[in-house]
């Protein structure tokens, strides 16, 4: 048989380098995780190093993607286009 993946909606922030606050808050809940800003502008998480332009994703655990995944893998949707496909 073949399956494919069920639809979800994710939570996903793209840092532009002054948005360390919305990435704190996004991975907040999660155990003994930090944000540090470096002095060259990236953020240390404990996932990793985010570049300015890169996307941090809430997907169940915190995933730092490049632009160029991020757009690879999701995309915008609407309250609704979320519902409808849902549906499906």
């Amino acid at each position: 048989m073949k399956y494919i993946t069920k639809i979800h909606q994710v939570e996903a922030i793209k840092y532009d380098g002054s948005n360390k606050a919305e990435i704190e808050a996004l991975v907040s809940y999660q155990l003994e995780n930090f944000v540090y800003p470096l002095d060259n502008g990236n953020l240390l998480l404990r996932d990793g190093t985010v570049h300015i332009g890169d996307w941090v994703v809430l997907d169940g655990i915190a995933k730092i993607l490049s632009h160029g995944q991020f757009m690879e893998l999701y995309e915008e949707a609407s309250g609704e286009e979320y519902i409808e496909r849902r549906a499906k």
